[in-house]
């Protein structure tokens, strides 16, 4: 947060963005928290251009899009059921009992 919080917050999840990529790929030499120093001081110059935080970034959108289908699509088909649990295993009884009478006469 003392690095980033001078920054805009759209810049610093860039800046964060940047930084898994590169800890994803393995090519930070060094102690992490370096290497997000020298992203901010790039940064705060201007030179800063996002390489493998972009598909950080794209994977997180997209992780979002499936949660919010996810959860639209589970919600729409989900039974109603009662909330007395008494009631719910009695359906669920009636549900799995046999339906059909089997009175074989030979």
């Amino acid at each position: 947060m003392r690095h980033l919080g001078a920054l805009s917050p759209l810049l610093a999840q860039e800046l964060l963005d940047e930084l898994a990529g590169r800890l994803n790929a393995h090519a930070v030499r060094g102690a992490p928290l370096g290497y997000l120093r020298s992203l901010v001081v790039r940064a705060e110059a201007g030179t800063f251009t996002p390489e493998a935080g972009i598909r950080v970034a794209l994977a997180r959108e997209r992780g979002k899009e499936l949660a919010t289908l996810g959860t639209a699509s589970a919600t729409a088909n989900a039974p109603c059921y009662s909330s007395n649990h008494r009631e719910h295993l009695e359906a669920m009884r009636k549900a799995l009992s046999p339906k059909t009478n089997f009175n074989c006469q030979e």
